[in-house]
């Protein structure tokens, strides 16, 4: 899912009717206030209901993934310096900020 479509997915979710949808048993979806459409199918019905609420939790879910996605990325980046400075001992480490490593360090060890 591109940044578009997700910019996208939300601009639809904010326009929709706020509040919980509901199923009735005729097979229509109610919003607050008014009947959104009827289905001829149960399960239709339950699967857009469902949706107004899940989609833009999962869009959130999403947006959490790629920060946690790009935090990752920024450590790996730091750890693959530190592991090539790693081989000097008396090189700089990014991962404990000293020259010779201090003994909390993890390079040291996750070389071994």
């Amino acid at each position: 899912m591109t940044r578009d479509d997700i910019e996208k997915g939300r601009a639809l979710a904010e326009a929709a009717t706020d509040g919980e949808w509901e199923v009735t048993d005729r097979g229509s979806v109610n919003a607050p206030a008014r009947t959104v459409s009827e289905f001829s199918h149960a399960f239709d019905a339950a699967f857009i209901a469902h949706v107004r609420t899940a989609y833009p939790a999962a869009l959130d879910r999403i947006e959490a993934v790629e920060a946690e996605n790009k935090r990752l990325r920024a450590l790996a980046v730091t750890l693959a310096k530190a592991c090539e400075n790693a081989v000097d001992e008396t090189a700089w480490c990014p991962a404990c900020e000293n020259h010779n490593h201090t003994d909390d360090c993890p390079v040291p060890g996750a070389l071994r």
